[in-house]
């Protein structure tokens, strides 16, 4: 792949991890930024910081994952455990409709029963939205995004072609 195939295909995914939310110059700016950033390890300290070179220098094959981290840190649902999660995947609509964690009557017992019962309260809720793990984070347990459900296929298509882990949290 050509590198300005690589950046088309990395402007594209983040048009549709961030909802087409951001002009199109700041995309392809935040684009070529990430590439940039994963070239190297220096790159990536004079970007984001020593802690995100020092990861870089543990794990260059997790660059690129890294750096679309950063960038897309106000996107991404982070958090050590479920509820900590749903509290993420809540602050992403402004409309507060989706129900509150439930502590007192939980209608699941493991994390993919989690996973069943929120992609259920987005369906009933937000329709047009799904849950997708993207990629692993260095520091949380769980690094997720809420994405439009129609662009799914394309948004992991696009994730395959630039080797990022991706897969629909289910």
């Amino acid at each position: 792949m050509t590198e300005t195939e690589r950046l088309s295909q990395l402007t594209r995914l983040l048009n549709l991890l961030t909802g087409f939310d951001q002009k199109e110059e700041d995309i392809a700016a935040i684009s070529r930024s990430v590439l940039t950033a994963s070239a190297s390890p220096a790159a990536m300290g004079e970007a984001y910081g020593k802690h995100a070179q020092n990861l870089m220098e543990h794990d260059p094959d997790g660059a690129l994952i890294l750096a679309i981290s950063y960038e897309l840190d106000d996107y991404l649902a982070l958090a050590d455990t479920v509820d900590e999660l749903w509290e993420e995947i809540l602050a992403a609509f402004e409309n507060q409709d989706l129900p509150a964690f439930p502590y007192d009557d939980m209608p699941f017992q493991d994390v993919d029963g989690f996973f069943q019962w929120a992609n259920e309260q987005l369906q009933e809720f937000h329709p047009s939205y799904c849950l997708l793990e993207f990629a692993q984070s260095y520091d949380e347990e769980f690094q997720l995004i809420v994405v439009k459900r129609e662009s799914l296929e394309e948004i992991l298509s696009l994730c395959e072609k630039l080797d990022i882990p991706a897969q629909p949290a289910e």
